[in-house]
């Protein structure tokens, strides 16, 4: 759920807001917008058990007055939401999701940046904390306090889901140069460069883009074969270096862009104490083709 589709910017509304202000708001609203939207934004906010995750992916603990001036950064200037402090986890992560969906320019570094950003706030969420803060706001409104705390948890997976949908979605608008640079970026300085685990929408990101290079890392390494199979039997039958240099050098470039579009993946599955077989299949293709050379010829 985007913040500017959430039921509480559809209707004005504020999480402290009664049953009876909603209702007004809703009928007001309905006037000058789609009535649809708001009669549904009204259902959402009126029922106890939906209004969960309206208020999980809203600016839980925001007062009214800076929840516009936030809003209105957003649709404004919503590179600038970065430099923005003093809020609490899931707000963060809410605006900076939200931000990253409206960048207006699209590059590897910068898209890496963001990704961290969101990554590390999702990371410090406290399901207690936001509970509380959630049930602060019930008291006053009226509404029934949130009294169990794994549907907290569950909205919180459902945001966690989002926010992949949309650090993905931002990612596909680049390159597939760009695309491999800003996952490497982010993945390496989340992880240290693989000494230790990184957040877990990282974790999330790697997961799918593995899915998605899967086809090109298969290809790419049957090519390796194919050509290690070519240099051994070209040094076997005592070729010249005007042949044999060629195929080296097809050799080492396949590798390399074999290895950059599998760098986030062996970074990722470094970091949490794992091997990488098909790094290990390629390196060990290569390898057994240099001491071959080496040892025979």
């Amino acid at each position: 759920m985007d913040l500017l589709q959430n039921p509480f910017h559809i209707l004005g509304a504020t999480p402290r807001d009664n049953r009876h202000r909603i209702l007004d708001l809703a009928d007001e609203r309905s006037l000058l917008f789609d009535s649809n939207k708001c009669i549904d934004a009204r259902s959402v906010l009126t029922n106890a058990r939906k209004r969960l995750a309206a208020e999980i992916a809203w600016l839980p603990g925001i007062g009214p007055k800076r929840t516009v001036a936030l809003l209105s950064l957003l649709e404004s200037s919503p590179t600038d939401l970065l430099a923005v402090d003093k809020l609490s986890s899931i707000v963060r992560a809410n605006l900076l999701v939200a931000g990253l969906a409206r960048l207006p320019d699209h590059n590897a570094d910068d898209v890496a940046e963001w990704i961290l950003a969101i990554a590390r706030a999702f990371e410090d969420i406290d399901s207690e904390e936001l509970c509380m803060i959630i049930n602060e706001e019930r008291v006053v409104s009226g509404f029934a306090e949130v009294s169990d705390l794994s549907a907290v948890e569950a909205e919180i997976q459902e945001r966690r889901r989002y926010y992949h949908r949309i650090i993905k979605s931002s990612l596909d608008r680049l390159s597939p140069k760009k695309l491999v640079a800003a996952v490497t970026m982010a993945v390496e300085s989340a992880t240290h460069d693989g000494e230790e685990q990184g957040p877990i929408l990282i974790a999330d990101l790697v997961d799918s883009y593995e899915i998605e290079a899967q086809e090109f890392l298969y290809k790419e390494e049957d090519n390796i074969k194919a050509i290690v199979e070519k240099l051994r039997a070209a040094v076997d039958a005592e070729r010249s270096d005007y042949v044999l240099a060629p195929l080296v050098n097809q050799l080492i470039q396949v590798v390399k862009n074999w290895d950059t579009v599998a760098q986030p993946i062996q970074v990722s599955t470094k970091s949490r104490g794992l091997d990488h077989d098909a790094s290990h299949r390629v390196a060990g293709l290569v390898r057994g083709l240099a001491i071959h050379m080496f040892n025979e010829h």
